[in-house]
């Protein structure tokens, strides 16, 4: 099981990845290793203020192969820029990318496959 928390006038709006049952607030995972990623998308409640920053906790209960159940925490602080285009040009680009087709995965059941491929061809060009 995972959870996200976020710092106050935050929130977590989805989860996307190859995961079971998904929660407003966490996540199941069956089975998680190195090469499964999970992507986040975070909403404000407020308006954006610049040059602050956005803190954000996740907490990881699983089961280790010994049967010792452990919690793994880890934290995280990003900053708030004015403009967008400054996260796309320090971000790793196969990461975005990446998160990108885990979003339009995730609505293909919901908008259907042409609309989410012009989507995906919008996005990443």
């Amino acid at each position: 099981m995972m959870k996200a928390r976020v710092r106050t006038g935050y929130s977590v709006k989805n989860y996307y990845g190859g995961f079971g049952a998904r929660d407003v607030d966490q996540v199941s995972l069956s089975c998680f290793d190195a090469d499964q990623t999970i992507g986040i998308c975070l909403g404000a409640d407020d308006k954006l203020k610049p040059d602050t920053k956005v803190a954000i906790q996740f907490a990881i209960l699983f089961t280790d192969v010994m049967g010792v159940r452990k919690i793994r925490v880890i934290n995280y602080q990003l900053p708030v820029a004015a403009n967008i285009s400054n996260y796309y040009k320090c971000g790793d680009q196969e990461t975005i990318a990446h998160f990108i087709l885990m979003e339009s995965a995730a609505l293909m059941q919901t908008l259907g496959s042409k609309v989410v491929r012009e989507r995906i061809i919008n996005n990443l060009v």
